[in-house]
């Protein structure tokens, strides 16, 4: 080989482990950077679970050692009414809650979609409950539920209808819940489907117009079917976040009543933790509400193969 091209190579080989080198640096330095993020997720994620692993396999009430249960609360939650009850109260309370603000978003997000004077100040609106206290907003629902002096039965009032115990009829107490829910989280769905909504091509809606359709069968054949993955996607978090439901109930009801019916799954945990101390059967109740929400969402993603349109 002539030497001209022998230094050549040596060149482009040094560069060649010069950039080897350097692409490892950035690597380490990456890691670096994310590794105490990433270490105490992990500590403050997987950690407690495996803990509340143990725990549902003992009886603890955090005053006394820990005895071997097995398990016993597993079988012992199967066969308590009560616990049925709470999962049937969630069952309404997801059911009632996750189409009605599923619904709802999908047709604000549709009005906020358009261009009209002012728009930025009603998307802040709508988006600001999300973004306070659930507690407080807790707090302040209910005194407007009050059923002497609430602001809900004063506007009834002036339409001459009867006040309505809206937290102490059994009836009313979850429908309340529901509503309160759905106002409190309906601007997170509404911002997720309005960024869905403008990365809709609108050369579609052009060509469905020159078809001759109109604006529902524009919003029937071109929107939802472009809007599927997203309405996929909050579907899913919905149905999560709906199980998991802790504030409302034990702000406005605390121990679940009238007879029960806002006694959900998540506030049945804390009661049997922090009330009862049955810590074991508490982690044992919160690893089947995990395993719930697992098999829904497993259910979602095997429905969402079939009806999801992905654009190509």
């Amino acid at each position: 080989m002539p030497e001209p091209a022998k230094q050549q190579l040596a060149i482009s080989q040094q560069f060649a482990a010069a950039r080897k080198k350097r692409r490892l640096l950035d690597n380490l330095r990456a890691w670096g950077y994310i590794s105490p993020a990433t270490i105490l997720f992990l500590i403050f994620t997987f950690v407690p679970m495996f803990f509340a692993l143990y725990v549902s396999l003992h009886r603890w009430n955090l005053l006394k050692p820990m005895q071997w249960y097995g398990v016993g609360h597993y079988l012992d939650a199967l066969s308590n009414s009560d616990f049925w009850n709470s999962l049937w109260v969630t069952a309404y309370y997801v059911l009632g809650s996750v189409p009605i603000k599923i619904c709802f978003a999908i047709l604000i997000a549709s009005i906020l979609n358009q261009k009209m004077r002012g728009i930025g100040f009603y998307r802040l609106m709508i988006f600001l409950p999300v973004i306070t206290s659930f507690v407080a907003v807790s707090i302040v629902w209910k005194y407007f539920y009050n059923p002497q002096s609430g602001l809900f039965n004063y506007v009834l009032g002036l339409f001459a209808l009867g006040p309505i115990k809206w937290l102490q009829d059994p009836n009313w107490s979850m429908p309340s819940l529901i509503l309160l829910a759905v106002w409190k989280g309906i601007g997170y769905d509404i911002v997720i489907f309005l960024a869905g909504l403008q990365a809709i091509p609108s050369m579609y809606y052009e060509a469905a117009a020159i078809d001759g359709a109109n604006r529902w069968q524009r919003f029937r054949q071109v929107t939802l079917p472009l809007l599927s993955p997203v309405v996929f996607l909050v579907v899913i978090l919905d149905i999560i976040n709906a199980f998991q439901m802790f504030v409302p109930s034990f702000v406005l009801t605390r121990n679940g009543g009238p007879l029960q019916t806002t006694n959900v799954i998540t506030l049945y945990i804390y009661n049997q933790a922090f009330s009862y101390l049955k810590m074991g059967y508490a982690s044992a109740i919160s690893y089947i509400l995990f395993f719930i929400i697992l098999v829904f969402t497993i259910l979602n993603f095997k429905l969402g193969e079939k009806r999801v349109h992905y654009q190509s």
